[in-house]
C-alpha cells in the first residue's frame, strides 16, 4: 500500500510540475464531461424518464388529427367516437376517457381561486391503481354525461388551502359556479397526470351540453405485440364505419395513438434535445483524442527519464501506474467539476424549458445515474487518453525509448489521423460558429426596443367570466367593461383593455385573406394573418398610432359591416403604396370550406410585435369585440412608470364583481420572455457548444503542431545546422497546416449552409443565410487556429542541432 501511495504522490508532483498542460488537460476533460452531462439530463427527461404512475411508458393517448381544421395540431374525441371506439376496439388491454387540462375556479371569500385540474374517469382511476387518501374514487355512473358533480382532491390542496379538515369528505365546493361534492383526496404520490390540484369526474364538465363535442382525451395500454400504428388503423376502420356524419369525418380526421408523455412535451424540445446529446458524444470523443495528444507531448518529452528507468530495473508496471493516477486525477476532478455545474446548471436549463402544461418530471433532480455517468467519462476519458503510452511502454524496449527520445522521426500514420481529427473538429467548429452566431444576431434582434412598445409597463393577465355566473356573452361583455372602468381609475395606470389572444404568443394563422372572393376559393389565399377581438383602447395601451382612420366605436353593434383595423405591413401587401382606408377584402377561417367574410378597413395602426417570435409574420387584423365575448380573455393595462400589480388588478376585478377570476398574471415582458425562454437557452447552449469547439480545436491545434515538431525534431535539426533560419523553417510548417484549417472551414461552411434551415423557427429578423455571420465565423476561426500554432514556434526554437546531427 505504500508503495502506491508513493506512486499516487508522484504522479501528483508531476501534474503540479507542469500547470500548462495539466490545465489545458482538465480544461478539455471538464467542458467535455460537463456538456456531457447536461446533455445527458436533457436527453434522459425527454427520451427515457417517465412518471411514477407509468413507471414503464405504456401509456398511450388516442388523438385526431388531419384535415384543414388539425393539420398541425392533436384534437380530442367526442363522446360518441370514444363509445364506438371501446365497444369494437380488439387492440387494447386498458381503455379509458379522461380529459387532461382543465383550470377550474373555486368560490373562496376572497374571490375566485384558479386550481389546475383535470376530467378522470373511474375506468381511468382502476388502470392505474389509484387509491385515496381519504374517501373513495369516482364510479361508473360518475362518468355519464350529467350526473351529479363530484371531485377528488390532491393531499397538497387538502393540507394547503382546507387545513387538513378532516371533514373535508361530503363538503360542498363551488366550482366554476356549480356546486360539486368532495368524495375523496388523493395522496402526494398521486399526481396523475401533471400534478393536478383537483380531479373532477368524468362526467363533470359543466359547458357539456352533448356527446358531439371534440372535449375529451383516451388513454390506453396497447395488448402485447400491438403497435401504435396497427392500433390508429384499427379505430381509423371503427370511425369510417360510423358513416360521414360525424365530427371526425365532417372535419376529415383521422385517430392517432401516441405516448403519453407526448402530449406534454413539445416536439421541437425533443429534437434539441437529441441533436445536443450527439453532440455531446462528439465532444466526449475530440477531448479523449485531444487529451491523447497531450499526454503523447507530455510523455515524449520525458522518454529519457523513462527509458532511465527503465533500464535500472523499475518495473514497466510502475512507470504506467504513474501515468494513469496523473490521468485519473485530471479525468476525476474534472468529472467533480462537472456535477457541481450540473447541480447549479440543471435547475435553470430544465426551467427554462417550462410552459404552463410543462411536465413536472421535467424539472431538474440529481439522480444516481447523473454521477456514474460523471464516474464512467472520468474513466473513458482516462483510459483512452492512457491507450498509446500504454501499448508504447509495454512493448517498446529502454534503448528504442532513448533513440526515439534523442530525436529520430516517428508516427508518420499518427499524423494523418491527427490531421482528419482537426479537420472534422474544425467543421463541426464552423457549423456551431455560424449558428451561434445567426440565433445571438437574432436575440439583438429580439431586444426590448425592437417589439414597438416598452413591456415592462404593460400588466396582462388572463380574465374568466363563467358561463354559469354569466350566461349571455352581452352580460359577460358589460361586466368586462365595468372591470376596464375599474381598472383604469387605478392610481398610475394610463389605459386598459382586452383582447382574445395573447400578445407575444406564437402560433399559426387564425385567418386567410385575399383581395377578392375568388383569391380564397378551392382553399387559396393571398396569405395568413393573425386575428383578434379588441376593445377600442387596445391600441392606446400599447402606444400605436394610427397611419389613417380611428379605432373602434364603443357603440359599434352586430349586423353592421365588419370593419377592422390592419397593421402597416399587412395593409402594404393588398393595397401596396395605396391608402387602405374603407377599402374591402376578403378574410376565411383555417377551413377552407368556410364562407369568406366581407371586411372593411377602418383604420391602419403603426407596426408593432403583437405575434410571437416564432410566427412566420406579424400581420395583424383586429377587429372590435361586438354584442358579447367568451368566458375567457387577456386584459391589458399599462401603467405610467411601472405595470399595474396583481394584486391591484385583483382588487379592481372583486370591486367590479366577486365573481370575476383574475389569473396567470404578469407583465407582457414576462410572457415574452416566457416565449423565448427556449430560444434563448438554446442560443446559449449553442454558445457555449461554439466555445468548447473552439477550445478543443485549439487544444487540437497546438497538440498536433506541437507533437508533429517532436516527431521531426531530428530533420527540423538539420535543417537549421544547414543555416535555414528557424522562422522561415517554421513559417513554411505552419502554412501547410493552415492550408488545411482554412479547407475545414470552407467545407464547414458549405455544411453551415446545408443545415442552417433548421434554425430556421428559432430566428428572428436574421436571414438563415446572413452572409456577415458566416464571414465572421470564418474569420474568427481562422485566427484562432493561427493563434493555437504559435507555441510550436518556441518548440521548434528549443531543437539542439548539434544532438540531432550526433544521433545520426
Amino acid at each position: 500500500m505504500s508503495l502506491f501511495v508513493y506512486e499516487f504522490m508522484l504522479a501528483l508532483r508531476r501534474l503540479v510540475r507542469r500547470p500548462l498542460l495539466a490545465g489545458m488537460m482538465l480544461a478539455t476533460f471538464t467542458v467535455s464531461i460537463t456538456l456531457t452531462l447536461i446533455s445527458w439530463s436533457l436527453f434522459h427527461t425527454m427520451f427515457v424518464r417517465n412518471p411514477e404512475f407509468d413507471p414503464g411508458g405504456g401509456l398511450y393517448r388516442i388523438a385526431q388529427t388531419g384535415g384543414p381544421l388539425a393539420r398541425d395540431r392533436m384534437f380530442p374525441a367526442t363522446r360518441e367516437d370514444i363509445a364506438a371506439w371501446q365497444e369494437h376496439q380488439t387492440v387494447f388491454s386498458d381503455f379509458a376517457m379522461m380529459r387532461f387540462y382543465e383550470s377550474v375556479f373555486v368560490q373562496t371569500e376572497s374571490g375566485q381561486e384558479r386550481l389546475l385540474s383535470a376530467n378522470v374517469s373511474a375506468a381511468a382511476l382502476r388502470m392505474l391503481n389509484a387509491q385515496p387518501l381519504l374517501g373513495r374514487l369516482f364510479t361508473p355512473e360518475e362518468d355519464k354525461m350529467g350526473s351529479t358533480p363530484v371531485v377528488m382532491i390532491s393531499e397538497k390542496t387538502w393540507r394547503n388551502r382546507f387545513a387538513s379538515d378532516p371533514a373535508i369528505v361530503g363538503r360542498v365546493l363551488k366550482l366554476d359556479g356549480v356546486a360539486a361534492t368532495v368524495v375523496g383526496v388523493m395522496p402526494a404520490a398521486f399526481r396523475f397526470p401533471n400534478d393536478q390540484e383537483l380531479w373532477q369526474s368524468q362526467g363533470f364538465v359543466a359547458y357539456e351540453k352533448g356527446p358531439g363535442l371534440m372535449i375529451h382525451d383516451v388513454i390506453v395500454r396497447l395488448k402485447p405485440g400491438v403497435t401504435p400504428a396497427r392500433a390508429a388503423e384499427d379505430l381509423k376502420l371503427i370511425t369510417e364505419r360510423r358513416g360521414q356524419e360525424t365530427m371526425a369525418a365532417k372535419h376529415e380526421m383521422h385517430p392517432v395513438v401516441t405516448p403519453f408523455r407526448e402530449y406534454y412535451l413539445y416536439p421541437e424540445l425533443n429534437q434539441s434535445a437529441l441533436i445536443l446529446f450527439s453532440l455531446a458524444v462528439v465532444f466526449i470523443l475530440a477531448g479523449c483524442a485531444n487529451a491523447a495528444n497531450l499526454v503523447m507531448i507530455d510523455f515524449f518529452g520525458r522518454t529519457a527519464e523513462i527509458a532511465s528507468s527503465l533500464a535500472l530495473g523499475i518495473p514497466r508496471g510502475a512507470a504506467i501506474r504513474g501515468l494513469g493516477f496523473q490521468l485519473l486525477m485530471t479525468a476525476t476532478l474534472a468529472a467533480v467539476i462537472g456535477i457541481v455545474l450540473l447541480l447549479g446548471l440543471g435547475p435553470h436549463i430544465h426551467g427554462a424549458m417550462a410552459r404552463i402544461t410543462t411536465p413536472y418530471w421535467l424539472l431538474f433532480t440529481p439522480q444516481w445515474h447523473h454521477f456514474a455517468l460523471a464516474a464512467a467519462l472520468a474513466v473513458l476519458s482516462a483510459g483512452v487518453a492512457i491507450i498509446v503510452p500504454l501499448g508504447y511502454i509495454s512493448f517498446a524496449s529502454p534503448e528504442r525509448i532513448m533513440r526515439d527520445g534523442a530525436g529520430a522521426s516517428r508516427a508518420t500514420g499518427r499524423g494523418l489521423w491527427r490531421r482528419a481529427l482537426i479537420v472534422g473538429q474544425i467543421g463541426l467548429l464552423t457549423v456551431l460558429g455560424v449558428s451561434a452566431g445567426l440565433l445571438l444576431r437574432s436575440n439583438h434582434q429580439m431586444r426590448e426596443d425592437q417589439w414597438g412598445f416598452d413591456a415592462r409597463k404593460i400588466y396582462v393577465s388572463k380574465t374568466a367570466a363563467k358561463e354559469t355566473d354569466f350566461p349571455t356573452p352581452p352580460g359577460r361583455l358589460a361586466v368586462h367593461e365595468r372591470l376596464l372602468a375599474e381598472v383604469e381609475r387605478l392610481p398610475g395606470v394610463a389605459g386598459a383593455a382586452l383582447m382574445t389572444n395573447s400578445v407575444g404568443f406564437s402560433g399559426p394563422p387564425g385567418v386567410f385573406y385575399a383581395a377578392k372572393a375568388e383569391g380564397l376559393a378551392e382553399g387559396k389565399s393571398e396569405g395568413g394573418a393573425f386575428i383578434s377581438a379588441v376593445t377600442p383602447n387596445i391600441f392606446a395601451v400599447f402606444g400605436t398610432s394610427f397611419l389613417e382612420g380611428e379605432t373602434f366605436a364603443r357603440e359599434e353593434k352586430p349586423g353592421g359591416p365588419f370593419y377592422v383595423v390592419l397593421n402597416h405591413s399587412l395593409a402594404a401587401k393588398l393595397w401596396p403604396g395605396q391608402s387602405a382606408l374603407g377599402r374591402s377584402f376578403y378574410g376565411r377561417g383555417p377551413d377552407p370550406k368556410q364562407t369568406p367574410i366581407v371586411c372593411v378597413v377602418r383604420g391602419v395602426v403603426r407596426d408593432f410585435q403583437a405575434s410571437g417570435p416564432k410566427a412566420k409574420n406579424n400581420d395583424f387584423i383586429y377587429y372590435a369585440i361586438r354584442g358579447g365575448m367568451f368566458s375567457t380573455a387577456f386584459l391589458y393595462a399599462r401603467g405610467v412608470q411601472t405595470a399595474p400589480t396583481g394584486a391591484d388588478i385583483r382588487g379592481a376585478a372583486m370591486k367590479t364583481d366577486p365573481r370575476l377570476a383574475i389569473y396567470f398574471p404578469g407583465t407582457v415582458q414576462k410572457t415574452i420572455d416566457t416565449e423565448l425562454s427556449w430560444v434563448r437557452l438554446t442560443t446559449r447552449l449553442t454558445l457555449a457548444y461554439a466555445l468548447t469547439a473552439l477550445l478543443l480545436c485549439v487544444v487540437g491545434v497546438y497538440t498536433i503542431t506541437v507533437s508533429q515538431i517532436w516527431q521531426l525534431n531530428r530533420e527540423f535539426g538539420i535543417r537549421m545546422a544547414l543555416g535555414i533560419d528557424p522562422a522561415r523553417l517554421w513559417s513554411r510548417f505552419v502554412r501547410g497546416h493552415l492550408v488545411g484549417i482554412a479547407l475545414a472551414v470552407v467545407l464547414g461552411l458549405g455544411a453551415a449552409t446545408a443545415v442552417a434551415h433548421v434554425l430556421r423557427a428559432l430566428l428572428f429578423g436574421v436571414n438563415e443565410r446572413d452572409p456577415l455571420t458566416y464571414v465572421v465565423a470564418a474569420a474568427v476561426i481562422l485566427l484562432v487556429s493561427a493563434l493555437a500554432c504559435i507555441p510550436s514556434y518556441f518548440q521548434l526554437r528549443r531543437i539542439n542541432p548539434a544532438e540531432c546531427l550526433r544521433s545520426l
